[in-house]
This record gives C-alpha cells, structure tokens and sequence, in this order.
C-alpha cells in the first residue's frame, strides 16, 4: 500500500522527538501514541533533560520492546530550550514533528500527514487539529476552529 508507512522499504520517513523532563508517566503515553500509529516508517527519538528519577527505566522497557525507540539522556539538565536543540539536531529522516511528552498523537496522524506531503509535495508543514482532553479523556475544547481561514 502506497502512502501509509506499510511498503516493502522499512527505511524510517519520520522522526518524532520527544524532550522530556521528570514526566516518565506522560512520557510512556507520548512514546506508545507514537509507536502505535499505523505509519510505522519512524522513529522516536527521546532526549531526556538529565531526569534523575524512573525516566530511564520506562523508556529503556518500551525500548525492549521496538528497536525504533531511541533514548539519549543529557548529562546535565541543560534547560528545555537546548534540549529541544540537542533532539532536533538527531534528526536524520525526511520529516519530524515535536511531540511534548505530555502530549500524544492520535491514530492515523502520520499516515494522514504523510499522505498530505505526497498529495502536496511542495507543502513545508502540516498544522492539525489539536483537541485539548482531560486526563480521563473528556473533551475540553479544540482551539483551531477558533482561527481565521
């Protein structure tokens, strides 16, 4: 099937870096939305801003789990901005999104960006619809209806 991540080449297409602080709960939840999607020519790419706690051993878990987990964490809490550089500079693929860790994608976002870019190959970004939830997974609101088309 052409468009969705699934053909014979398993090259990755897209990176999703996640930075992540003393979150390791909300980071699993981030990392599995991202794993579990129906593109799977990606990796995740994790740096951890010098944590110090339980960080570490859940991702090393998922990790055990998915060669395309990759965890980098800094020696020394640099910051959230230059981690944020440091991740983005381990890109090596065509295409990446940022995913906060206590964020999580829904199914089908990269199969359906993916198909956006190849529908539109001159398209430099893809913007979505975000839906704010609770941590129960009630609706909240969706702030991208609000903006001028």
């Amino acid at each position: 099937m052409k468009g969705n991540g699934l053909e014979m080449d398993d090259t990755p297409l897209i990176t999703c870096v996640i930075g992540t602080y003393r979150r390791p709960k909300l980071l699993k939840r981030a990392i599995y939305s991202a794993l579990n999607q129906s593109f799977k020519r990606l990796i995740v790419f994790v740096s951890d801003n010098a944590s110090g706690d339980e960080t570490e051993e859940v991702v090393r878990a998922i990790q055990a789990e998915d060669s395309r987990l990759i965890y980098h964490c800094q020696p020394e809490n640099l910051g959230p901005t230059a981690n944020w550089i440091y991740a983005m500079s381990q890109v090596r693929t065509q295409f990446y999104n940022c995913l906060c860790d206590d964020d999580m994608l829904l199914p089908g976002f990269y199969e359906k960006t993916y198909d956006a870019f190849e529908k539109y190959p001159q398209a430099m970004i893809v913007a979505t619809r975000v839906p704010y939830v609770t941590e129960m997974g009630k609706f909240i609101k969706e702030p991208l209806c609000l903006w001028d088309r």
